[in-house]
């Protein structure tokens, strides 16, 4: 059975996987800063340091569920896409409870959500053609 039959793995969903990766990467460092104080101090900071632990634990979980997402990129593509509305969804509580607003990494999030819907679809029709 050849590599396309098994898995097909289309560049959308290799793509949005990265667009994940670095969004992930990006809130992680700013949870870890928001739980212990990495950079250093400034007022904006300050006030962001202040925010309840609630939110704080809002974005580690973000974080841990864009992980989860760019692994399903690669595995299951339907499901990553799933995990990565999950985490717009997140982040877009946690921008407002943090910001007030949503940011741009949330509107980059959602075009990495649908890169990824369109990643999916294809991988799908691409196994159905192959297995058919």
């Amino acid at each position: 059975m050849t590599e396309l039959m098994t898995t097909p793995k289309t560049f959308l969903s290799r793509f949005a996987a990265m667009l994940l990766l670095a969004l992930t990467v990006m809130h992680l460092v700013l949870a870890l800063d928001l739980i212990f104080g990495l950079f250093q101090n400034s007022a904006e900071l300050d006030a962001l340091r202040a925010v309840a632990a609630g939110v704080k634990g809002l974005w580690l979980g973000l974080c841990a569920v864009g992980g989860a997402a760019v692994v399903a990129l690669y595995r299951r593509p339907w499901l990553g896409f799933l995990l990565s509305v999950v985490f717009c969804a997140c982040l877009y509580v946690a921008s407002h409870q943090l910001w007030g607003e949503v940011k741009g990494g949330f509107w980059l999030a959602v075009v990495a959500s649908l890169i990824a819907a369109a990643g999916a679809s294809i991988s799908d029709s691409l196994s159905s053609r192959t297995l058919s």
